[in-house]
């Protein structure tokens, strides 16, 4: 969707915006001149301030209505028209023979449910139903999606460092699937380890990060082959399931390429051996 704008807010890469939205945070002042703008089709990321017509002046409020002449003197003539017109037959009084006609009664109201009230508020509360429906849809549709197309700002795995801090030790937490701890992860940091699988099985494992905005990307390499499993989709968590071989190891490895995104906090879950 070449509508999709991506941008940095305080050397920050935010969420993909529309350009509509781009434009109104840039009338906010969130976004900045200097910040870098960057949407397919572009060769590399541009300062803000050189999209055309993203910080333009707002518009002029629109003139105030006015009135024809015309509509003014046909106030005044109704003004100068009298009230009463003489032809029109006047309401006739009520006299003392009249007393023994019978009078009109009033209809008696209703007692029973209102149903109109009734109907009203059942519309209204569907009415918010649909509402909260739409904008948890449009939340879960904001999500960022990785463009293959996008220059990432990501750091080279020959830059990777090695994060200072150890792994956690396994802690089994029931189902044959076993719970580690991650050192937290720099931008441009990785941490690893190996497991041995004695018995060929499949193997599921996730990784869940507490900060939403890293990049953080998984790879399992299975020892003394070229085999390689990896999860490298643009967001802080990971997924994926490989089919582990008897007697072979494999190393883990979690890396946080994001760059000025902060850290990652992350654990991982992955099948027992």
């Amino acid at each position: 969707m070449t509508d999709v704008w991506h941008y940095t807010n305080e050397g920050k890469r935010m969420e993909p915006v529309t350009a509509g939205e781009l434009r109104q945070l840039a009338g906010t002042g969130f976004l900045r001149p200097d910040d870098l703008v960057w949407r397919e089709g572009m060769a590399n990321w541009a300062a803000a301030s050189t999209v055309k017509g993203l910080f333009s002046a707002t518009t002029a409020p629109a003139p105030a209505e006015t009135r024809p002449a015309s509509f003014e003197s046909e106030r005044s003539e109704r003004r100068e028209r009298p009230d009463i017109d003489e032809d029109r037959p006047r309401r006739r009084r009520r006299s003392a023979d009249d007393d023994d006609r019978p009078r009109r009664r009033r209809p008696v109201e209703s007692k029973g449910p209102n149903l109109v009230l009734i109907f009203g508020l059942l519309g209204g509360g569907v009415f918010v139903l649909l509402v909260i429906g739409v904008g948890i849809t449009a939340a879960v549709s904001r999500r960022p999606v990785r463009n293959a197309n996008a220059p990432q700002m990501q750091f080279p795995p020959a830059a990777m460092q090695m994060a200072p801090g150890p792994v956690g030790a396994p802690v089994e937490i029931g189902g044959g699937t076993l719970h580690r701890t991650l050192p937290t992860l720099g931008g441009g940091q990785q941490c690893e380890f190996t497991v041995t699988y004695p018995i060929a099985r499949g193997v599921n494992v996730h990784v869940d990060t507490i900060e939403r905005i890293p990049d953080v990307d998984l790879y399992v390499l299975e020892m003394g082959t070229n085999r390689q499993f990896a999860d490298t989709t643009f967001g802080p968590d990971c997924q994926l399931f490989f089919q582990a071989q008897a007697g072979r190891t494999y190393r883990f490895q979690i890396r946080n390429i994001s760059m000025q995104a902060g850290v990652a906090n992350s654990t991982i879950t992955y099948t027992a051996p």
